[in-house]
């Protein structure tokens, strides 16, 4: 008799676990197709219809990693930024993942509260600057949306917190290119090719086709002149005023550069 009860327990154990993977893998493919007639409605503009449908399908979490994005872009775009709050917030609470708390500093400035956004921000990125590669992505996050002050200030927080002064030269140079702070710029790329010499060139490219006027070519001039004279020993500072005077057509002074170059490295 124990036998017997124990193979129907088993039985129905096995039927009852068929069943649960049976509905889930239809309530999963049901879901999936869902999300890509969501996306099409978003591709052909018709926000009402896809909003409609990402509220239906947000209700499951299992759904959010793959419709986060559209969802939360469609409610900005929508200016529905509390239901984006709230959205976002109850997320972030369920799993603390980096993107989306920065997704939430993201809806308070789409929102208008810039206050509450610029405390927000700087409290998340002092208490994520140890992780240099986090705070890249979230660079990189903020700049997808035009955020690049925030963005540019990710970045200074990783060197005042690890005292890195030449790290994300490269992408720090980017940013201020895109705010149009030539000044910077031009710091930030002098001092990432003084990290990969090699890079020489690319930084001449880069340069030569963003300063195209006289008083743009003088002031980096006349950095290069300074950080000669306070680094004598590198020799991409040097190479770099020769260029800078030839750029301006000046070739007495780069000719005067050539042989104080020539002299100090033989």
């Amino acid at each position: 008799m124990l036998t017997v009860l124990i193979k129907s327990f088993r039985k129905n154990f096995i039927n009852t676990i068929t069943l649960f993977f049976l509905c889930t893998s239809v309530s999963a493919a049901q879901d999936l197709q869902q999300i890509q007639i969501a996306n099409e409605y978003v591709i052909k503009g018709e926000k009402d219809k896809a909003l409609e449908t990402y509220q239906v399908l947000v209700k499951n979490p299992l759904n959010i990693p793959a419709i986060h994005a559209n969802y939360f872009n469609l409610l900005l775009s929508m200016g529905n930024f509390k239901q984006a709050e709230d959205y976002v917030g109850k997320i972030v609470r369920k799993e603390n993942k980096f993107s989306y708390q920065l997704d939430l500093g993201i809806v308070y400035l789409k929102s208008g509260n810039k206050n509450k956004a610029d405390k927000y921000f700087k409290t998340l990125f002092k208490a994520n600057a140890n992780d240099a590669y986090k705070m890249k992505s979230s660079a990189e996050h903020l700049a997808n949306y035009n955020l690049l002050s925030y963005a540019t200030e990710a970045l200074l927080q990783v060197r005042s917190t690890t005292g890195s002064s030449a790290i994300f030269s490269l992408e720090l140079a980017n940013l201020y290119r895109l705010q149009g702070l030539r000044q910077e710029m031009v710091k930030e790329y002098l001092t990432y090719v003084t990290q990969t010499p090699a890079n020489n060139a690319y930084v001449k490219n880069i340069l030569q086709i963003l300063l195209t006027k006289p008083e743009e070519l003088k002031a980096l001039e006349e950095v290069l002149l300074e950080r000669v004279q306070q680094n004598q020993n590198l020799e991409v500072y040097a190479d770099l005023l020769i260029w800078v005077n030839v750029q301006e057509k000046n070739f007495y002074g780069a000719f005067i550069q050539a042989r104080a170059y020539d002299k100090r490295f033989r």
